[in-house]
């Protein structure tokens, strides 16, 4: 490696950014990064397992520019912008025959939906293209909670919920909830975010909150609170990967609420399937600081004899579950959780509450009731009712649904093995 490049490399900033590889004045290669310096150096070393493609590019350089962004994502969508503009000749080589990722915004339909495309068409409006489509679903996924759009099997009308309306994924377009206006005003920040206009977004939900707190909209001004705050951690965090893969702040949100005083780091969720107690499963999921951890997750064969009931398959599975914490070996430990969530009402909150008390635990336990998303806590007669835009609710509500999705999705497979016997 020329001196000249070594000493730059050694100069750059240990941030998020894009470089630009040269050959003199000409572009060769633009590439994105969380750590600018780590990034360029290991193009360099000579442990680098490179492919002749990069190998011939690396032998051509003879300079290199960057530009530093705060965020992940920013850079991720800079990175996208200008290999749009100065189209490299490397990044069409390194593509391995894959098309690049796009964002397709279907700005011509009354309620666009956003979503990753391969191909351009004469509808809709585009960005990129994007050569991490990972990170680029991922972004999608923060964009997602923060701006809810309709997913696209959702039929803006149709008069009855769609799938994804059902598992807190879909704003209600399908029945109706959603005011066309105020739907048009959210897609159109989502269009300012990917041409890179942060500041007009946040400026803008800004205004609105104050807006709407003028006019005492108490459940407009939650929605909007919440959309500032998630983009303030979004765009203000130097690591997009600390707002993508853990999005603290619901674990936070809810620790506080519940008075727990500790972090969240374990949540464990409960549900049951069964059609009339026949081929009834249960499951346990398990959510670490957030987010799902699949590796942990359990499921349950219900052995409850006579009449099956729901309370019944709840008590069986609970009482195994936490059976299990005191007779765990050691090929299977399964830790104290810092919160148990189970589906349901005040009963099923009930019957955690004895299941606990059986084996001695004192763990926070609550309930989530589907029909008004209500939570139930052990003691409280009434049940909390919180914004549809509260962190806190949102996490319940993901942990409540994966139970439900994989409850759902055993008790099927238990089934159709039945009738092809």
């Amino acid at each position: 490696m020329q001196k000249a490049l070594e000493k730059k490399i050694k100069s750059l900033p240990k941030t998020p950014g894009i470089y630009i590889f040269k050959e003199r004045r000409k572009i060769l290669y633009i590439g994105k990064a969380s750590n600018l310096q780590s990034r360029v150096r290991s193009y360099f070393v000579k442990s680098a397992n490179l492919s002749p493609a990069k190998t011939l590019m690396v032998e051509k350089i003879t300079n290199f520019e960057i530009r530093q962004v705060d965020t992940e994502i920013e850079a991720l969508l800079l990175e996208a912008n200008f290999i749009k503009k100065f189209q490299p000749p490397y990044n069409v080589i390194m593509r391995d025959d894959k098309m690049y990722a796009y964002v397709k915004i279907t700005v011509e339909e009354d309620y666009p939906t956003v979503k990753v495309v391969r191909k351009l068409e004469k509808s809709g409006k585009y960005f990129g293209p994007f050569t991490d489509v990972g990170a680029l679903r991922e972004a999608l996924k923060v964009m997602k909670r923060i701006f809810q759009w309709r997913p696209e099997k959702c039929k803006p009308g149709q008069g009855h919920p769609c799938f994804d309306f059902q598992l807190g994924r879909c704003p209600g377009t399908c029945v109706g909830m959603v005011d066309k206006k105020e739907y048009a005003k959210s897609v159109k920040k989502v269009i300012w975010f990917f041409e890179g206009k942060k500041g007009q977004v946040i400026k803008t939900v800004k205004r609105e909150l104050r807006e709407a707190k003028k006019e005492k909209e108490e459940e407009k001004t939650s929605k909007l609170e919440y959309q500032l705050l998630s983009l303030e951690k979004v765009l203000g965090h130097s690591r997009m990967v600390g707002v993508v893969e853990k999005y603290e702040n619901d674990a936070h949100e809810l620790s506080r609420l519940l008075k727990i005083g500790k972090p969240l780091k374990r949540i464990e969720g409960y549900d049951i399937s069964n059609i009339y107690g026949n081929e009834a499963v249960g499951s346990m999921v398990v959510f670490k600081e957030g987010e799902p951890d699949k590796k942990e997750y359990r499921k349950f064969k219900m052995k409850v004899e006579g009449k099956p009931n729901d309370f019944a398959m709840m008590k069986e599975m609970l009482e195994r579950r936490f059976n299990r914490y005191h007779q765990s070996s050691k090929k299977e430990i399964w830790p104290v959780p810092d919160l148990v969530i189970v589906d349901g009402g005040k009963g099923q909150l009930n019957i955690a509450t004895r299941a606990l008390k059986k084996y001695n635990l004192d763990i926070p336990h609550i309930s989530l009731a589907k029909r008004d998303e209500e939570i139930f806590f052990p003691g409280e007669k009434t049940a909390l009712k919180l914004p549809k835009a509260a962190p806190a609710l949102h996490l319940v509500q993901r942990v409540r649904d994966e139970a439900h999705r994989f409850a759902v999705t055993f008790h099927r497979k238990r089934r159709s093995k039945k009738i092809r016997r």
